[in-house]
């Protein structure tokens, strides 16, 4: 079993081709066929939140369809303000605002939103931020080496969590 992780989706959100994201048409089915390639059942897919702009039901049904019998656990954004029972309903197995896991011998806080350092976690896994410069400012004051951001503007690519922590980790301990 494969723990894969992906944020900021932004499912029917046209925006983000036109004006701040610059991901171009078509952005949806390029998500969903890395979904295909990679993640089998039985794996677990975290979204880090912000899954959907708008026709929320029908990109719940297309995610779980391409998802390949995986297990869906969904950190709500911003922007997911539908409730938590809509988003099980609509096929996600774990609905909530954060989570900690232990993976590497870290304690890893997953958030849609990064989160200030703190003793009560080693690695925070989060998106939000999109790679795009239009947050840099809003939280360059929380900023720490144990933040993990999840994007999805540079590749489409859904991303082993544990390729990325064992990444993270090196990173952390060259210091």
């Amino acid at each position: 079993m494969k723990h894969w992780v992906t944020s900021d989706t932004h499912f029917n959100h046209y925006a983000v081709v036109d004006k701040w994201g610059n991901r171009g048409e078509g952005f949806e089915e390029k998500i969903l066929d890395s979904i295909r390639r990679n993640v089998k059942k039985g794996d677990v897919i975290i979204h880090l939140g912000d899954f959907a702009w708008y026709k929320h039901k029908l990109w719940c049904t297309k995610f779980k369809e391409a998802c390949n019998g995986a297990k869906l656990w969904l950190i709500k954004g911003n922007h997911d303000r539908n409730s938590n029972s809509f988003f099980l309903d609509g096929g996600f197995d774990f609905v909530a605002d954060s989570f900690m896991m232990e993976r590497h011998g870290k304690r890893v806080l997953f958030t849609h939103k990064p989160q200030p350092k703190s003793d009560d976690y080693d690695i925070n896994v989060h998106g939000h931020l999109h790679m795009t410069g239009h947050r840099d400012m809003e939280y360059q004051d929380i900023k720490h080496d144990g933040q993990l951001l999840i994007e999805i503007e540079t590749s489409f690519e859904i991303k082993s969590l544990d390729k990325l922590l064992q990444k993270k980790i090196q990173q952390m301990e060259k210091g």
